[in-house]
């Protein structure tokens, strides 16, 4: 898909092993969907709430991490990619997050260098994601 590739790209050149692939984007994205399946097979009442989540690339800790971030409302996803200090991101991740899903995008935005966030139909994501 041109326009996570995009997303990508404005991370800056591939020079790091911290910044994340097309490939692990896709593979990152597939295995989040598949668990959110299972997931609101099991509890229903989840099934249309907001959710999100991060790919955070810190192979290197001598640089600072990369990641992106997908938050799905309704019959959307927008993904946004940044980066920032490696324990910084850590904690962002582990605990640090708003509540609101539709608040992470913003956070992220304010807490660390990012990127235009790009919005596709969940539809156009799946189908890209099953190649």
């Amino acid at each position: 898909m041109e326009r996570i590739r995009a997303l990508l790209d404005s991370l800056g050149g591939p020079g790091t092993i911290n910044r994340p692939t097309l490939d692990d984007v896709r593979g990152w994205l597939a295995e989040y969907v598949e668990t959110r399946v299972a997931e609101t097979d099991r509890f229903s009442e989840e099934k249309h709430k907001d959710h999100w989540d991060l790919l955070v690339a810190d192979h290197d800790s001598r640089e600072d991490a990369q990641f992106v971030a997908v938050v799905f409302s309704g019959e959307h996803a927008t993904l946004l990619a940044g980066g920032g200090a490696r324990s910084e991101v850590r904690a962002f991740a582990e605990d640090e997050f708003p509540e609101e899903p539709r608040e992470v995008l913003h956070e992220l935005s304010r807490r660390f260098r990012a990127t235009d966030c790009v919005t596709v139909q969940f539809n156009d994501l799946l189908r890209w994601i099953q190649g």
